[in-house]
């Protein structure tokens, strides 16, 4: 498994510890289960643009003749 550590202001982690409580649950639980699959849902829900053909990060590779 992937591990990742993330860094949260003291205020937010304080309001994040008042729902999980609220909740029965730890705060780590509360960001596993409730807010990583709901921002997931979001981002899948989101439109995205498509990139103008001069921003392109990656171009085609040149035919080597």
């Amino acid at each position: 498994m992937t591990k990742f550590m993330q860094m949260i202001d003291p205020s937010v982690f304080a309001d994040l510890e008042s729902i999980a409580e609220g909740r029965g649950i730890s705060v780590q639980e509360l960001i596993r289960a409730i807010i990583i699959p709901e921002w997931l849902k979001m981002q899948r829900n989101r439109t995205i643009e498509p990139i103008p053909e001069s921003e392109t990060v990656f171009s085609s590779t040149p035919d080597l003749e």
